[in-house]
Parts: structure tokens; sequence; C-alpha cells
């Protein structure tokens, strides 16, 4: 598994075109804190069901308090608190 560590300023479609150019099929994106991907789950869904298509495996890593709640989320983790703001 291939380790890709993002900038804070990557959006959606820069992730697929990283994860694009990686020869490996498992890849951990490690998404900082305060990500721009962070602003909606929509963001982690799509890279995820474009990596699918891609027949790669994508598991996401942060530091991130409310990153961590979405990427719960995404798991279909039950979410007990979401921090604010």
């Amino acid at each position: 598994m291939i380790k890709l560590e993002l900038e804070q300023t990557d959006d959606v479609l820069s992730t697929i075109n990283k994860i694009k150019n990686i020869s490996d099929l498992n890849i951990e994106l490690v998404i900082p804190e305060e990500s721009v991907l962070f602003e909606n789950i929509l963001n982690l869904k799509l890279i995820h069901q474009q990596a699918d298509k891609m027949e790669k495996s994508v598991e996401f890593s942060t530091t991130d308090e409310f990153g961590t709640v979405l990427l719960d989320i995404l798991a279909g983790k039950d979410v007990e608190r979401i921090p604010e703001d």
C-alpha cells in the first residue's frame, strides 16, 4: 500500500488525478487538517467511487476531528457526536 499525502487545497478532481497517476492498486490517502475535501461528505464518496472504477482500493486517514467524523459516517459507523466548526 502506498501513502499519498494530500495538500489542504487538493480538491476532488486533483485527488482523483493523483490516484489515477499511481500504479499501485492500494492507496492510503492522508488528508490534512482543514482540507477542502471535508467541506462535504460527497467529496469523499466521489473519490471512493472513482477509485473503484479504476479498480483501486482507497483508505482514508486524517487527524482532523471533523474529517474523522465524516470518514466514520462514510464507513457506516454510528456517530454519537459531531464536532462544531
